[in-house]
Order: structure tokens, then C-alpha cells, then sequence
């Protein structure tokens, strides 16, 4: 099985807000439409920050966004186009400089998957019915607004 390094972006606006993007995927398990932070494959010879400062650029058109910590680790399965792998990702803190975005920069692969890029309130997190992941990020988010980042990274539950 393919193991996948991913990092994924707690991208956050000056009004508190978080960067979501809608996704349409060939998943064989699990849903096909859903809501994700931004982020992707850490790829061959980047450090976790700089996969995350270059994915900040690719999906939203901001340069130069300082990366912080990891505050959640989430391993799992998944299989995309029916090969199985085995996801690894990390998610880390980045606050954005405005609300503005581009997707000028998007690769291939994000034009044909990325539907839309919206920032969500916690209440909008908290109220919807669509599938948003990490599951759990209406329970976790307040505590990062807040600037209260765990002293080590949590390993997120299991979808």
C-alpha cells in the first residue's frame, strides 16, 4: 500500500474564520463530496512547512504566510480511484493575512477535484449537514482561535 505524507493547513483569517474546499472526489469508500482544509502530498524532499507554505500558494494565491506548529496528526486508509493508501497527515496553524483568494495557481489534479474555497465561522462549522473533515474540527477549532495550541500534536479519532 502507498503511504501518502500529507500536510493539511488550519488556515485562518484576521476575523477568525477557516478556509474550507469543497471537494468532489473518486472515493470508493466514503463520501465523494465533502469539505476539507487546504493542503495536499508533502512531496519528495520538502519539509512539512514548506509543503504547506508552497500548498497556501498553489490553492489560495498567498505568499509568504508564516507555518506554525502541528496541533493534530490524523492517520488512515483511504482508497482514491480504487487503490488503497495509507494517508498521514499532519495539520498545522496559519493565519492568513486576509480573506482574499486565488486559485490562479491550481495544479491539475486540484481543478478537476476543488468545486469551491469558502472561509467558515465555528457556527457555520458547528450548523452544517454537509461532511466536513477532520470531523471533529467544531470541537477543536475554538481552542486554536484562542491561541490555546496543544503542547503535542492530537491524534484525531478514527471517521
Amino acid at each position: 500500500m502507498r503511504e501518502r505524507p500529507t500536510v493539511r493547513v488550519v488556515l485562518l483569517s484576521p476575523s477568525h474564520r477557516l478556509l474550507l474546499m469543497h471537494f468532489v472526489a473518486n472515493i470508493t469508500a466514503g463520501p465523494r463530496s465533502f469539505w476539507a482544509t487546504v493542503g495536499g502530498e508533502i512531496e519528495a524532499g520538502e519539509t512539512l512547512a514548506e509543503a504547506a507554505s508552497r500548498e497556501i500558494t498553489e490553492e489560495t494565491g498567498m505568499i509568504g504566510v508564516p507555518i506554525g506548529p502541528v496541533v493534530w496528526r490524523h492517520d488512515h486508509i483511504l482508497a482514491v480511484s480504487g487503490e488503497p493508501m495509507q494517508f498521514r497527515e499532519r495539520y498545522v496553524v496559519a493565519h492568513a493575512p486576509h480573506e482574499d483568494v486565488s486559485t490562479a495557481g491550481f495544479t491539475e489534479i486540484e481543478r478537476e477535484v476543488i468545486r469551491d474555497l469558502r472561509w467558515w465561522s465555528i457556527e457555520d462549522i458547528a450548523a452544517t449537514r454537509e461532511t466536513i473533515f477532520p470531523n471533529a474540527l467544531a470541537r477543536l477549532l475554538p481552542d486554536i482561535i484562542a491561541g490555546r495550541l496543544p503542547p503535542q500534536p492530537i491524534d484525531l479519532p478514527a471517521a
